[in-house]
């Protein structure tokens, strides 16, 4: 798998972290290096990410910050309604 950014892929994929940016709040929220996330939301004209973490719960993040993670993508889901 290659390694890209969070911010560019779509949503319901699943991914793991390989870098963060230095923010010392990621961590509190569950998030860092290894860690498996799912992109559940992109808000346009670069809003907030909203990822889930460890299957519960479910993050907000700028847009900047997101922007900086680099991960590599586990799978993609398609959610059918």
């Amino acid at each position: 798998m290659t390694q890209q950014g969070l911010c560019q892929l779509p949503c319901n994929t699943s991914c793991l972290i390989k870098e963060l940016p230095a923010c010392p709040l990621l961590e509190g929220l569950g998030i860092s290096v290894g860690s498996k996330v799912c992109i559940k939301q992109k808000s346009p004209w670069k809003g907030p990410v909203v990822v889930e973490t460890k299957g519960r719960r479910e993050v907000a993040i700028d847009y900047a910050i997101a922007s900086q993670f680099v991960v590599e993508e586990v799978s993609h889901h398609v959610v059918s309604r």
